[in-house]
């Protein structure tokens, strides 16, 4: 394949971002290869990316665990701790939206459930949590994230 072969592949405005003098890309042959160098470097991210990813769904969820145990201790006496904690629903951030109060997160949760049942995964909170995009979970402490109405996290546990 040649190197016009490949530019021409490539979409004109994609492309364009790398013949910006400011790159220094004068040539095609020069483009193509900051745009080539562009991709090593962003692969290069890629793993801290997904550790960082992992840790947020997985703090996320943890924290709100570990709210709801502190609230089964002060509301309960020691004795009853036990069995209330056993009653915190494991799936709250699959329970806690609908098609109603926020579409597009219902709507992940939704496409998530079918890709677990194609997988015949259990539809339990680790499979969920591991098939829920980012942007599902990045929601959850948007500023815009009307807390009032779905959620409240609290950060003391992150």
């Amino acid at each position: 394949m040649t190197i016009k072969a490949i530019t021409e592949s490539l979409s004109t405005a994609r492309f364009a971002t790398y013949q910006l003098p400011i790159l220094g890309g004068a040539s095609p042959e020069q483009c193509l290869g900051i745009y080539l160098w562009n991709k090593q470097l962003a692969s290069a991210f890629l793993p801290a990316l997904q550790v960082i990813e992992i840790s947020l769904r997985n703090a996320i969820y943890q924290s709100w665990i570990a709210h709801e145990e502190e609230q089964v201790e002060l509301n309960f006496q020691p004795q009853d701790w036990e069995k209330e904690k056993g009653r915190i629903d494991k799936l709250w951030f699959v329970n806690k939206f609908t098609r109603h109060n926020n579409f597009i997160a219902w709507s992940n949760i939704q496409t998530a459930e079918k890709q677990l049942n194609y997988e015949r995964k259990p539809l339990n909170q680790e499979n969920f949590i591991s098939k829920l995009t980012l942007g599902f979970w990045v929601s959850m402490v948007q500023k815009d994230f009307d807390v009032q109405k779905n959620l409240t996290l609290h950060y003391g546990h992150i």
